[in-house]
């Protein structure tokens, strides 16, 4: 494990182990309730349903991007590859799937 991360209300530190360097900051779009924290995605990026979309964020938050659409009651999917995400909304009218590439060529 390269990244220790530590969360409370919105705020996180990241302290990186490799490079002995911290990151403090505070999330630009809060997490949507019943949510209580982020996720990792991979070894070096966050992700959570704030606004009602994915958010992916750099652990140490140089870039963040907010996907498709997204209910925080379910964690997202990603395929193997990290070529796609999928999500799912609609909880009250019925679930749906949707799903974002995350390479573009």
């Amino acid at each position: 494990t390269r990244f220790i991360l530590a969360e409370n209300d919105g705020q996180l530190g990241v302290y990186d182990l490799a490079m002995a360097a911290k990151f403090k900051y505070r999330l630009t779009v809060p997490l949507d309730a019943p949510a209580k924290n982020v996720r990792w995605m991979d070894g070096n990026r966050l992700t959570y349903v704030g606004g009602g979309k994915q958010q992916i964020i750099d652990y140490d938050n140089l870039n963040s991007v907010a996907l498709q659409a997204s209910s925080p009651e379910f964690t997202p999917f990603f395929s193997a590859d990290y070529r796609y995400i999928f999500s799912l909304t609609g909880v009250d009218e019925g679930l749906r799937l949707n799903s974002t590439a995350l390479r573009i060529k």
